[in-house]
């Protein structure tokens, strides 16, 4: 097979060529393409506890090799004691090169 004696610029050139040949193998006309993946936590303990929003702010750069983002809620629900932008969640987008290394 031809995949193994080709140099490619990057693991996602690899990878796209990899799933274009599969599919393709199924009679399948057009092909998907990964533009982003998307990973997100969200703390329930958020609101109550900063230390728990922090220690999974480590987790998430540690796994994905970024620093996510805080997400705040929209709007206050008394019944959840949570209030406009507070800090709810975490988000981290992962695009490109990266996106394809976190994809295995």
């Amino acid at each position: 097979m031809l995949l193994g004696c080709a140099i490619y610029k990057c693991e996602c050139e690899f990878v796209n060529l990899i799933i274009v040949v599969c599919l393709l193998g199924h009679l399948l006309y057009q092909v998907p393409k990964v533009q982003k993946i998307v990973v997100n936590c969200g703390i329930g303990d958020a609101a109550q506890n900063d230390k728990g929003l922090e220690a999974a702010v480590k987790d998430i750069a540690l796994i994905t090799g970024q620093k996510p983002i805080k997400t705040r809620a929209r709007a206050s629900i008394a019944t959840f004691k949570i209030r406009e932008d507070q800090p709810l969640g975490i988000a981290v987008t992962l695009r490109g090169d990266v996106s394809y290394i976190s994809l295995d």
